[in-house]
């Protein structure tokens, strides 16, 4: 059954396809430009050919307990076309397979159509870095890329704690341990932990997923680590707010301090379907500055955005900023654009003021 996946997989990376889809009973589906398309020209995948190819990746009796106990488990895939990312579900009709197509090779930087600013991220000697946005908005991407970066200029140890494990890193300058969870380790929180004593420069935590992992990577950020990690939250403000209420009442105060003091960057992105092909991403810049900080520290989240707006200068940007921006340069429409924005009033304003040129 691997040679059947491996088949489907060719197929869908000829149509440069981002993900693929397998479910009992049905065809093969798979994700072009964000539209599902239907493959009917192939064989329907039966429930027998979901268990056989579920259980090429359940020899490690880990993965196995996981699916059994909450109905899900992610693992990684390489074959002769490249790397796979796989999550197995139970659905109504038996095992179902999502599987994300990674690129071969980590992007470079400046082929993602990133906001200059984020470059400065290579430079930073430790601090908090974080990647916020929805599932499949090419957070892992940006991190890679950035990573990559240092890899090739700086003589750095660099750990990745991920879950699985999405890009590999070609030989550079630095030193890359990479770390996968339910493989190499169990959860971020005791990967993150240990990565302390692993004379660590740079770490990258796969995600935030609970307050655990969220304290001891503000420790390692505190003690001169720099730490890159992601939150599925949709706006810059909307991340503050989403760590803080990973705490009681009486603590926010702490962690609204130290996330004030060493949080070193929040970058918010969405992946939009590009007129000009392929995708394009807006993304919402936040960067660490004295009035920021002050916000942070006194849980005024609801100015953070107003104070986006007026700190261009320190590299900032707010997502309807960039999605004006992206219909100026011609990759969007400004019905897309707007359908994206989380503060429409900004929106138009933005838009009215580029209408006024």
């Amino acid at each position: 059954m691997i040679e059947l996946l491996d088949n489907i997989i060719d197929y869908a990376i000829s149509r440069k396809a981002t993900d693929i889809h397998l479910k009992a009973n049905e065809y093969p589906t798979i994700r072009v430009n964000t539209q599902i398309e239907l493959l009917d020209n192939t064989q329907k995948i039966t429930k027998d050919m979901m268990i056989m190819i579920f259980s090429n990746f359940t020899q490690r009796n880990t993965i196995a307990q996981q699916f059994d106990k909450v109905g899900s488990v992610d693992c990684s895939y390489r074959n002769r076309a490249g790397y796979y990312r796989l999550n197995f579900y139970k659905s109504e009709n038996g095992i179902a397979l999502s599987l994300r197509i990674l690129p071969r090779r980590i992007p470079n930087f400046d082929d993602l159509h990133l906001p200059a600013s984020l470059k400065e991220c290579v430079n930073y000697h430790s601090g908090l870095i974080l990647l916020t946005g929805a599932t499949s908005n090419g957070k892992s991407t940006t991190i890679a890329s950035i990573l990559d970066l240092i890899n090739k200029t700086k003589k750095k140890h660099i750990i990745t704690i991920e879950d699985p494990i999405e890009y590999h890193y070609d030989k550079g300058l630095s030193l890359v341990s990479q770390r996968e969870i339910g493989t190499d380790c169990s959860s971020f929180a005791e990967a993150l932990r240990s990565a302390l004593r692993q004379d660590p420069d740079v770490i990258l935590v796969g995600e935030m997923r609970d307050k655990e992992t969220v304290e001891i990577a503000l420790t390692a950020a505190e003690t001169g680590h720099l730490v890159f990690s992601t939150l599925h939250t949709s706006s810059t403000s909307s991340t503050v707010e989403r760590i803080l209420s990973y705490f009681e009442a009486n603590q926010q105060t702490l962690i609204a301090s130290k996330l004030a003091d060493h949080c070193k960057a929040i970058i918010t992105q969405q992946l939009i379907p590009s007129k000009k092909g392929g995708m394009v991403p807006a993304v919402e810049v936040l960067t660490q500055i004295p009035s920021i900080q002050n916000l942070i520290r006194e849980g005024k989240c609801h100015q953070i955005y107003s104070m986006i707006q007026i700190s261009s200068k320190a590299g900032m940007q707010t997502l309807e900023e960039a999605l004006v921006n992206l219909i100026r340069d011609g990759y969007i429409d400004e019905e897309t654009a707007k359908a994206r924005a989380n503060n429409k009033t900004a929106f138009d304003s933005y838009m009215a003021g580029i209408k006024r040129r």
